[in-house]
């Protein structure tokens, strides 16, 4: 799948999402490589949350940060099968080992 595509599947996730009820935001960070000899963009997929005090002031909150795309747009597809109640598939045993290997480091 070419990277447009799933730049736009990403943004229609996110835009379920917030039907949803869900605000995720993704913020990028690029930095270059020593050993790949490129430029990589790295994205953090963060949450914000409301002040239950304050309807004026909100937090960021970081649930999922990597440099794969393809981890970024099966992160964000987990995600809404959990918001709506659906079953989250297990059909990638990489992206399923990413994410168990990130909890992990990230708890």
């Amino acid at each position: 799948m070419a990277a447009g595509g799933q730049t736009r599947q990403i943004q229609t996730l996110q835009k379920a999402l917030l039907a949803q009820g869900e605000m995720v935001i993704i913020n990028t960070q690029e930095f270059y490589s020593v050993d790949k000899h490129k430029f990589v963009k790295k994205y953090h997929i963060k949450k914000q949350i409301q002040d239950p005090d304050n309807k004026n002031k909100s937090s960021m909150v970081e649930l999922f940060s990597s440099c794969a795309q393809i981890q970024v747009l099966l992160f964000l597809r987990d995600l809404f099968y959990e918001k709506t109640g659906q079953e989250i598939p297990h059909d990638n045993p990489i992206w399923e080992e990413a994410k168990r290997k990130y909890y992990e480091e990230h708890g």
